[in-house]
């Protein structure tokens, strides 16, 4: 299944695409097909949570939710398994490769370096924005 990894603009207008009700059914037809499969990463919700319009910051957090998203590692973290795997393939250690992509869950633990914990179910990224403050500019 290929994934789509969609960056901010695009997320944002393909939300405001799918407020159409039949250009939704069309989208949660080809995620349930598994012919749309996106792919998020936590900068998603860093430049989400980067307006003074808590509405709208909620809308897209609703949204990037009802994709049930694969969420990206960190870019530390993707490049921390680039060096391990480089690293056993020069001392010709067999080791499986670990995915760049995973859960939600997955990817919040190792961007705290703590246990994987949240439901994978857990429709929780509304909560997480409204905990979030904007950014400031100074």
């Amino acid at each position: 299944m290929p994934l789509t990894y969609l960056d901010q603009n695009a997320l944002i207008e393909l939300g405001r695409k799918a407020r159409n009700t039949d250009f939704r059914k069309k989208l949660d037809s080809a995620i349930e097909s598994g012919s749309f499969a996106a792919v998020v990463s936590s900068w998603h919700l860093i430049e989400t949570a980067h307006t003074a319009n808590l509405a709208n910051a909620t809308e897209l957090a609703n949204f990037i939710d009802s994709l049930n998203p694969s969420w990206l590692l960190e870019r530390r973290d993707i490049q921390m398994l680039d060096v391990e795997e480089d690293f056993y393939t020069f001392l010709k250690i067999a080791s499986p490769s670990k995915p760049r992509v995973t859960t939600r869950s997955s990817a919040f633990a190792a961007l705290t370096k703590q246990k994987d914990s949240i439901p994978s179910n857990s429709k929780c990224l509304r909560k997480f924005m409204s905990g979030m403050r904007p950014i400031s500019s100074d």
